[in-house]
């Protein structure tokens, strides 16, 4: 399958904030359901209903990723599409995510910024074949991000 020639949103550069991260993700902070509100990328992160979800277990790989969001499919009908990945914490604050999105492998990697009990600010950039990516994330824990 050939895929066409990225466009400016999949031609990017990771940023690697690497000295704007937090000193580790606190996992019970993290574990569980995340509400996307806000997001940079326009292919990526602004769908209407996005819901990311992380579960920290003893096992290899210790961390899952998966995310839930709505969109309209090419014939216009409404679909919800599921995406599961592996991760690890590669250094603090850091993560690396794995797997396949439509069938096709991807790489992730997400620096946190903020990691907090109700808000989470992410920067990720990321590959899936030649393309190349980044975004921002605003997540929260409820349905309404808190003004605070």
């Amino acid at each position: 399958m050939e895929f066409p020639d990225p466009s400016p949103e999949n031609n990017a550069t990771c940023r690697e904030p690497i000295h704007e991260v937090v000193n580790g993700v606190n996992k019970e902070l993290a574990q569980g359901d995340w509400y996307v509100q806000q997001g940079f990328n326009r292919d990526y992160d602004c769908f209407d209903c996005q819901i990311l979800s992380f579960d920290f277990k003893q096992r290899h790989p210790p961390l899952i990723y998966e995310a839930l969001y709505d969109l309209y499919a090419v014939n216009g009908t409404l679909i919800w599409n599921h995406v599961e990945n592996d991760g690890v914490e590669e250094q603090p604050g850091i993560w690396t995510l794995t797997g396949d999105d439509g069938g096709l492998h991807q790489v992730q990697r997400w620096f946190f910024l903020i990691n907090e009990e109700d808000t989470m600010l992410v920067y990720y950039c990321g590959t899936l074949m030649t393309w190349s990516f980044e975004g921002v994330l605003v997540m929260s824990k409820t349905p309404i991000l808190n003004p605070d």
